[in-house]
């Protein structure tokens, strides 16, 4: 007959534990991922061809330099030309600098000359005009002088009678002809002064013109 029951007859199982039967449940982590980096592509070198091969630019730039500075009769000639025309522009400076210096320095004891003549000049016409203004001046004392004179002689005359009048007026006229005599010598001293200042003017105007006419020429030449 079998057995009426078979968890009767069986053996039971130990009772497990439910942390040993059952495994830890993972959790969401609270921490914040920042984005993943972009992948690098991957470079691809293409393969170059004999024929665009280029050579570097300092390469072509120290080669064509290399070009340039040869050394050929053609390029010593070139070279002696060009420095030969810097020496001949530099010459014509330094002469044209020596002229000028030279021009000025000759030029200076000219122009001190022209101006104290023209000073000189000036002063003639200041003394010409002090001369004309002494000559009025000289005139008119005379004048007066010659006035009162009259007026002194009549009223002298008046207080002599007969021969004493005569005397009297034979001095008074002899005094008169001295003064004239002096007025006359002074007025030829002046008339000499004026002769031999219109004499240095001409002169002066002369070598003047002269100048002026030099200077004319050196422009045109």
């Amino acid at each position: 007959m079998p057995p009426k029951n078979l968890a009767s007859a069986t053996p039971k199982r130990a009772a497990t534990t439910p942390a040993a039967s059952k495994a830890p449940k993972r959790t969401a982590s609270t921490t914040t991922v920042g984005p993943q980096a972009a992948k690098r592509a991957k470079s691809v070198t293409l393969p170059v061809s004999s024929d665009s091969e280029t050579e570097s630019p300092s390469i072509i730039s120290k080669a064509t330099t290399v070009v340039k500075n040869l050394v050929t009769p053609k390029s010593i000639t070139r070279r002696k030309k060009n420095n030969d025309s810097d020496d001949d522009e530099d010459d014509v400076s330094d002469d044209a600098q020596v002229f000028s210096r030279g021009f000025f320095r000759a030029l200076g004891p000219a122009t001190d000359a022209y101006y104290n003549k023209q000073a000189n000049l000036i002063r003639l016409q200041c003394a010409e005009y002090d001369r004309e203004k002494d000559m009025v001046e000289a005139k008119i004392r005379l004048i007066d002088s010659r006035k009162a004179w009259l007026m002194a002689l009549r009223e002298s005359e008046a207080k002599y009678t007969g021969q004493a009048r005569l005397q009297f007026r034979k001095a008074r006229a002899d005094e008169a002809a001295e003064g004239i005599m002096l007025i006359e010598k002074e007025l030829k001293t002046i008339e000499l002064s004026t002769a031999k200042y219109e004499h240095d003017i001409e002169i002066m105007r002369r070598e003047l013109a002269d100048r002026k006419e030099q200077a004319e020429e050196s422009e045109e030449n």
